[in-house]
């Protein structure tokens, strides 16, 4: 899909039995994002598997989590990270704590790679074909 207008119009499509990540709520994220059952599955596994070293990147803070859910959580109860005190890409709207991080990551955003955000959200339904087009993986319908 060559613009967010587009994905969403598409994603209209495949949006009945929409349901909350009960996990996000218990820790107070996405209050408002509902969730395919597949795409359910993809953000429970990106999101909640356990077994990861995600470590707090705020300097002097030694806070290690599981997932990368609760290290969010942590980062916004214990040093106020808020999505004014950070850097933001203008392609996908993803916020970065550091300008050197969002350096980084515009390479890959640019070249359609980056999972951030809203790209994040069109990976669980949709699949990267090279050249500002994706394919959907519910219909094959490609854009």
């Amino acid at each position: 899909f060559l613009s967010k207008k587009t994905y969403k119009s598409h994603c209209a499509l495949h949006t009945v039995g929409r349901q909350p990540c009960h996990k996000c709520l218990q820790l107070g994220l996405n209050l408002d994002k509902k969730f395919t059952s597949n795409s359910l599955r993809a953000h429970d596994k990106r999101f909640h598997a356990v077994g990861g070293i995600y470590q707090c990147s705020e300097v002097g803070c030694d806070s290690v989590y599981e997932t990368p859910a609760h290290l969010r959580r942590h980062e916004i109860d214990q040093h106020s990270v808020s999505k004014e005190t950070k850097f933001m890409c203008s392609i996908c709207q993803h916020f970065f704590p550091s300008n050197f991080q969002l350096s980084s990551h515009m390479d890959s955003c640019q070249a359609g790679r980056s999972r951030t955000l809203v790209r994040q959200q069109m990976a669980d339904c949709l699949t990267w074909q090279g050249k500002g087009v994706y394919s959907c993986n519910m219909c094959g319908d490609k854009r």
